[in-house]
């Protein structure tokens, strides 16, 4: 018998059921929840539908049918515990920082604890998120494998150094018809700096630093030297004979700065933006990434009123932590000696 397929579909009121029942998510206790999805929900309907039928019909059958299904169910549920109780911590895998609005990609193959429960191997996909992180993130796992690739795109709006505490896994592998969360404790620090601001500046302390404009037409230009790419030739100078060419030249990083010693004052006037502070903040990250590849010995960073040796790994790791978290201040900046470069809003110190 012809029928029309329209009429088996679900009604708009019994879809906005399933919705809801979907955000649904059960405490189970010791930081577990319990959710359905829509197969799920079918799935646990039959199910109870087949006991109701069992029972009251007292069908062999149809008893041997509902444990079946019920031991399927059980047993997948174990699965999914047992998977996201067997992944390591995931933060030592997050970079100690990336740049505002700038997407940082994220690739890592995490190796998994052993299963407890003796789990066959199956495809699953894990989403891990931090409450604080707008961005998630994905654990992948093939058939077979011991180890699961973490991949996730990181994007930070708004310059802050983030303390991620409590962090969620969740799953609705192998089935797909359930959804497992476990929250545990994860703590990282991600900062997220501003973005890089190039700047130019003399070697003599309280200086006012220009902006930097590389290949400016009258500032930036050279005499054509043999070796010279015809890339760096200034298409407004092109001269009969290559002599008298002109070639962009682009400030040296000896000439950037002569001094490894940076003065950050925090201080915003009043008549100044934000925007102005974050420019300014953005100079000196910008100052540190160059001088540490090209700096050979001391490398100092005054914030406001922090002095922080940088030469070293863990003193790069704390400049970044105090750019990341900088805010305006109301005192000057430390003394330092006359041969640092500072960088302020003030007028009377420029």
């Amino acid at each position: 018998m012809a029928y029309d397929p329209a009429d088996l579909r679900i009604p708009g009121w019994l879809l906005r059921l399933l919705d809801t029942l979907v955000k649904l998510h059960i405490p189970i206790g010791f930081g577990w929840r319990f959710g359905l999805t829509r197969p799920g929900i079918l799935m646990i309907s039959a199910l109870i539908g087949i006991w109701a039928a069992a029972l009251y019909s007292s069908n062999n059958l149809l008893y041997l049918c509902g444990g079946m299904l019920s031991a399927l169910v059980l047993v997948s549920i174990a699965q999914s515990i047992a998977l996201l109780k067997s992944i390591p911590p995931l933060a030592a895998t997050l970079p100690d920082w990336i740049e505002i609005n700038i997407p940082h990609a994220l690739y890592h193959r995490v190796t998994l604890a052993k299963l407890p429960l003796g789990i066959p191997a199956f495809a699953a996909a894990v989403d891990v998120h931090w409450p604080e992180l707008e961005s998630r993130l994905e654990l992948r796992t093939t058939a077979g494998h011991n180890s699961m690739q973490l991949r996730g795109r990181l994007m930070g709006h708004q310059r802050c150094s983030l303390a991620l505490s409590q962090q969620f896994l969740s799953t609705s592998a192998p089935l797909g018809l359930w959804s497992i969360q476990r929250r545990r404790n994860d703590p990282a620090t991600l900062n997220i700096l501003p973005k890089p601001v190039t700047w130019h500046g003399g070697a003599q302390g309280s200086s006012h630093l220009t902006r930097r404009i590389e290949g400016d037409e009258y500032s930036d230009l050279r005499s054509y030297a043999r070796g010279d790419s015809p890339s760096r030739i200034h298409w407004r100078k092109v001269a009969p004979t290559a002599g008298q060419w002109r070639v962009k030249q682009f400030h040296q990083p000896a000439q950037q700065a002569g001094s490894h010693h940076l003065i950050v004052d925090l201080r915003l006037p009043d008549k100044m933006q934000h925007d102005a502070f974050e420019q300014l903040l953005g100079k000196a990250w910008w100052w540190l990434q160059s001088q540490r590849q090209t700096a050979s010995g001391l490398l100092d960073l005054t914030l406001g009123q922090q002095h922080i040796d940088a030469s070293h790994d863990e003193g790069l790791y704390r400049a970044i932590c105090a750019i990341a978290a900088a805010q305006p201040e109301s005192t000057p900046p430390l003394e330092s000696p006359r041969d640092s470069v500072l960088l302020t809003l003030v007028e009377s110190l420029k």
